[in-house]
């Protein structure tokens, strides 16, 4: 999915901002504890709303207007305790996964190669509200923010608030199982257009060389509907990482 002009702006901003030490956070969601430069999104002023709102000690320091010309960052003064701030947490990100592997469901899954058992939503919902309970700013947009800062060439994209999904994929980062830390959702994405050119290509080659009667079931050519179906299920499996029968939303006593 291409990225409209003001979300690729606003990736590049936040990747500056980041690279020079700024902690991002939503305005809605601010938690001063983080660190002592905080950049804040989209905050409404008494003169109109602001791209960014930049706070040292809670203390504004400056604004960005026009996120489709972003300026280049220039302030530098948080980049060296910043990267060390980042590269702490980091590490204790990855102890904290190799201490506790054997006693949470989801990095039991995560840990084991292959997977032991489908890893589910509840399980990676513990796994979150373990992470909070150890340390309250240990969110997934924190942590991403932390790998952007200390290995900036194998960060693609970045983690959206809520995504709790985006847990697998920092998991999986963090033991070095994928060499590319991108959203989950990306990750889906990419699966599922694999899957799909990988079954187009079946069912071609399988109408070049078979008759109608002899085509082998699993050489399958979607239709539209179909595909459709597909995709709805490749969304819902990247946020909530499996599809039970009942998110398929059958009236009660409906068969599939």
């Amino acid at each position: 999915m291409s990225l409209t002009p003001e979300a690729l702006a606003r990736q590049q901003i936040d990747a500056q901002l980041v690279a020079a030490g700024w902690i991002i956070q939503d305005y809605k969601a601010v938690d001063f504890s983080a660190g002592r430069g905080i950049a804040l999104r989209e905050v409404p002023l008494k003169t109109g709303p602001c791209d960014y709102l930049l706070l040292v000690d809670r203390h504004a320091v400056g604004v960005t207007l026009d996120i489709y010309t972003p300026d280049e960052v220039l302030s530098k003064g948080f980049d060296a305790a910043a990267k060390a701030k980042a590269a702490g947490l980091v590490q204790a990100f990855r102890d904290y996964i190799a201490q506790h592997h054997v006693e949470i469901a989801a990095l039991q899954i995560l840990y084991s190669r292959p997977y032991a058992q489908r890893l589910t939503e509840p399980m990676l919902k513990e796994l979150e509200k373990k992470l909070r309970d150890t340390h309250a700013t240990w969110t997934e947009d924190r942590l991403w923010d932390a790998f952007a800062v200390t290995t900036p060439a194998k960060v693609k994209g970045r983690s959206q608030p809520g995504r709790f999904a985006d847990l697998v994929s920092l998991v999986r980062f963090a033991l070095e199982q994928q060499p590319v830390l991108e959203p989950f959702s990306d990750s889906v994405a990419a699966r599922f257009d694999s899957w799909i050119r990988q079954k187009d290509a079946e069912a071609h080659t399988s109408s070049s060389t078979s008759n109608l009667n002899s085509q082998p079931p699993n050489c399958v050519a979607f239709t539209a509907d179909q595909r459709a179906w597909l995709e709805l299920m490749r969304d819902h499996i990247a946020t909530s990482l499996s599809l039970e029968a009942d998110d398929f939303g059958y009236p009660q006593g409906a068969h599939a």
